[in-house]
């Protein structure tokens, strides 16, 4: 089976803004795929909105 290509993953997946949890990088076991910019981006301004962070 091949890797994704860049931000590519294979299955349905969605960020949700309002639910931030911490954890522990030693849970962290395989890696799925990295962010497109322009995906990090999008992310970074809904966090910034749900922390009211100007």
């Amino acid at each position: 089976m091949d890797s994704p290509k860049r931000g590519e993953i294979w299955f349905v997946s969605l960020v949700k803004c309002n639910q931030i949890r911490t954890v522990d990088k030693k849970r962290l076991i395989n890696f799925v795929s990295t962010l497109l910019p322009e995906k990090l981006e999008m992310i970074e301004k809904a966090l910034l909105i749900h922390l009211d962070v100007n």
